[in-house]
């Protein structure tokens, strides 16, 4: 029997790590979407487009990657500057890029569509998780509600991804979450 396709937006492959086999898992047959407009440096968003094409391959997932929508993103999050995590700005992110999974999802004839961004201990998943409806009621795919570092979940993404020897990053990628408190350097 066929698995039905679910598109999983991915942030990086270090939180992509533990989503996937669970979408899999699951019943699904994941189809990762790197879409990260935000990412800053433009070698960062290199870097972790490679670790997502190497993941993709480890696994034998489907890879979709999206350059556009960096001008979309300063309009919509960029322009609300520094801020703190997990405020306005991060919710115009979360809203810019499930928005493009949304979409893509419903292009490409995919029912379904998730995000590894509750993967994160850093991001709240019930504000993800709104931005994930709205996008879905616009687009008409179906969105999957899922909090992927509960149960453990952020365990086993870091599990799989130093088993898969994946880059794995201190920041969210924006350039104002480069000089977050705490932060390596």
């Amino acid at each position: 029997m066929k698995r039905p396709k679910a598109l999983l937006h991915v942030c990086c492959a270090p939180c992509a790590a533990g989503p996937s086999k669970s979408l899999a898992d699951a019943g699904w047959e994941p189809v990762l979407f790197f879409h990260n407009p935000n990412i800053h440096p433009d070698s960062e968003l290199e870097m972790r487009r490679v670790e997502v094409d190497k993941l993709a391959k480890a696994r034998g997932f489907g890879l979709i990657s999206d350059s556009s929508g960096k001008d979309e993103w300063e309009r919509t999050a960029g322009v609300l500057g520094p801020g703190s995590e997990g405020g306005a700005r991060c919710r115009a992110c979360f809203g810019q890029r499930l928005g493009r999974a949304a979409f893509k999802a419903a292009e490409l004839g995919i029912p379904a569509f998730t995000t590894t961004l509750t993967a994160s201990p850093h991001k709240n998943a019930m504000m993800v998780f709104d931005a994930g409806r709205e996008a879905a009621l616009e687009w008409g795919a179906a969105f999957l509600e899922y909090d992927f570092k509960k149960r453990g979940g952020f365990g086993e993404s870091a599990r799989l991804s130093r088993e898969l020897g994946l880059s794995r990053q201190d920041y969210c990628g924006c350039r104002f979450s480069m000089d977050r408190p705490g932060r390596k350097k």
